[in-house]
């Protein structure tokens, strides 16, 4: 069982007794937890520079709970991150109230990473958000179910709730 607060992130055993193995150590506010397959957690909060390296409101950590280095932590985001969830392929979707600043323009709410953490440059939702994604879900067929205080996506009012379609570079509304 993973725990995540505003004090970092905790693993207890089946007992419910704390794992002394899993030392994350002090990271910040953990909003949002995703399990790959290889044991390794992806980490959405707000925090922003931990051991000396800026992590942007996204970390990966190993299943030890020590920060996995091999993750690309960039480019910065900025503001809190309030969910990520995991593609089939890999890839993991981040969201919150938060931004990240590509060449002149802002990309607002929601983002893809590449498996290896690097921003997914064939994903663009688009810049006409009108408030943060909370909430994150991949359906099994790829579409992906996203929530929150906006009330555009897009450009089309889609009030607190819209579902983006297909893996196309600008996937459509529904």
């Amino acid at each position: 069982i993973l725990l995540g607060g505003d004090e970092g992130i905790s693993r207890l055993n089946t007992d419910g007794t704390l794992d002394p193995s899993f030392n994350a150590g002090a990271i910040g506010s953990v909003r949002s937890i995703a399990l790959q397959p290889d044991g390794k957690l992806v980490l959405g909060g707000a925090f922003y520079v931990l051991q000396g390296t800026n992590h942007s409101g996204v970390l990966r950590l190993n299943a030890n709970g020590s920060i996995d280095g091999s993750f690309n932590y960039g480019p910065t985001v900025s503001g809190p991150v309030h969910s990520v969830a995991l593609r089939r392929d890999g890839k993991v979707l981040v969201g919150g109230d938060c931004h990240i600043l590509i060449g002149t323009n802002y990309i607002y709410g929601i983002t893809r990473r590449n498996a290896d953490g690097s921003l997914d440059a064939n994903f663009n939702p688009g810049t006409s958000w009108g408030g943060a994604v909370r909430s994150i879900a991949v359906q099994t067929d790829g579409n992906v179910l996203i929530s929150g205080n906006f009330t555009t996506v897009k450009g089309v009012l889609r009030p607190r709730v819209a579902r983006l379609l297909g893996d196309s570079a600008t996937p459509s509304l529904s």
